[in-house]
């Protein structure tokens, strides 16, 4: 498994990056209106009287595909809160309090450019961390990064995540369809009384997991929240047993799928999601027509709150959090190193341009704000990359004095 994760967390960042740069490519290219043509197909399918889906190709990307990385998310989520770094409340309190400050940092940075109007709803934007992209840099570095520093980012962008999902769910949410909603919890129901009667086959979960996914999109509760409802019912052990022992036993052997479904699952779905499904959401959400963009307000609330917020927000939530003694910075880390995790954590890139499209349905909006999370996400991680391989650069040191 640790092979598979290192060799995944090299390859899947360069996928992203090279489908993101086609992407903007053809977008401005001769082939533009051919890439929106595309994007803007249709697709059709209706069992008898029902329709089931009536969607263009960049929604079901948007809306299905994205179902299967929010599961993966999910997945991640559970196991680091039930056995990982997260699973330790006196371990865990650094990453919380910085990832907690490098949600609410960049969010009033935009929000104090953007009080009003249209242009507020994009708040949200500059509050989320691309975890592929920033690990995936750490990767790239090898050694030369120790490996606590590694665990720390995971952490912060796992917790950053969470909160992505929460703002999603609370405050990018259309109109609620009550009866859908209704439906797909009781599905949500189905699955927890699967686990409760000690259910261990994946399959099961996965075929519930449809009808849960498909009215949640009908009940306007954006349908990306059912992969991680779904992962939130699988089971991580069987009951009984010494979890911890078991998911490491997982992590480094073959065992079998019913010793944890989560595990397998989350095993299964990780070449899938880093190499199939986040490449054709970038590649389909890239697309800026450089000829269309207007720098305002939106620009330069997502920038600063990305290359400014996220390190600010980071570095002084956790060291506040080490000063009342809530939390306590690892012996093998320096606050400059926490500073340059809080630029790679700027790159917001694909939930950023997730919640940009659901910020945003004026397409000129959504098209500022595209271009600049580019423009950040390649600063930040710059400042970052600088700032690992540089760790005594005196602008980090004299940023915490």
């Amino acid at each position: 498994m640790a092979q598979q994760n290192e060799s995944a967390s090299l390859i899947a960042p360069i996928l992203l990056l090279v489908s993101s740069v086609a992407g903007f490519v053809i977008s401005n290219s001769i082939f533009a209106s051919y890439y929106l043509d595309l994007l803007n197909t249709k697709i059709q399918f209706s069992l008898g009287p029902w329709e089931i889906i009536n969607k263009s190709i960049l929604l079901l990307v948007n809306d299905g595909l994205m179902a299967i990385f929010f599961l993966f998310i999910g997945l991640e989520l559970k196991r680091e809160i039930m056995v990982g770094e997260l699973s330790n409340l006196r371990k865990a309190m650094l990453p919380i309090f910085g990832a907690i400050g490098g949600m609410a940092v960049p969010a009033l940075i935009y929000f104090a450019l953007n009080p009003s109007g249209e242009t507020a709803r994009g708040w949200g934007i500059p509050m989320a961390t691309d975890i592929a992209f920033a690990l995936g840099i750490l990767a790239v570095l090898g050694s030369r990064v120790p490996m606590t520093l590694k665990v720390m980012l995971a952490a912060i962008a796992i917790v950053d995540d969470l909160g992505a999902i929460l703002v999603i769910a609370l405050f990018y949410t259309s109109q609620i369809d009550i009866s859908s909603l209704i439906y797909a919890l009781l599905f949500f129901g189905v699955c927890w009384t699967a686990n409760l009667l000690g259910v261990m086959r994946t399959s099961v979960y996965m075929l519930i997991g449809i009808p849960l996914w498909y009215f949640m999109l009908k009940s306007g509760v954006h349908a990306t929240i059912a992969g991680v409802l779904l992962a939130t019912t699988i089971p991580l052990a069987p009951r009984r047993s010494n979890t911890a022992k078991l998911i490491s036993d997982i992590f480094n052997k073959a065992t079998s799928p019913l010793d944890s479904p989560a595990i397998f699952l989350e095993k299964s779905l990780l070449k899938w999601v880093g190499l199939l499904v986040i490449p054709i959401f970038a590649f389909c959400n890239s697309g800026v027509s450089l000829g269309t963009i207007e720098f305002g307000t939106i620009s330069l609330g997502i920038i600063m709150g990305l290359v400014v917020g996220k390190p600010v927000g980071i570095a002084g939530a956790a060291f506040i959090a080490e000063r009342l003694k809530i939390a306590k910075l690892p012996e093998q880390i320096k606050w400059s190193q926490i500073i340059a995790i809080g630029f790679l954590a700027g790159i917001g890139f694909t939930m950023s341009l997730f919640v940009s499209s659901l910020a945003f349905k004026d397409p000129a909006l959504n098209n500022e704000a595209k271009f600049a999370i580019l423009i950040a996400s390649l600063i930040a991680g710059s400042l970052g990359t600088f700032g690992i391989l540089k760790p005594n650069f005196n602008i980090f040191r004299d940023l915490i004095k």
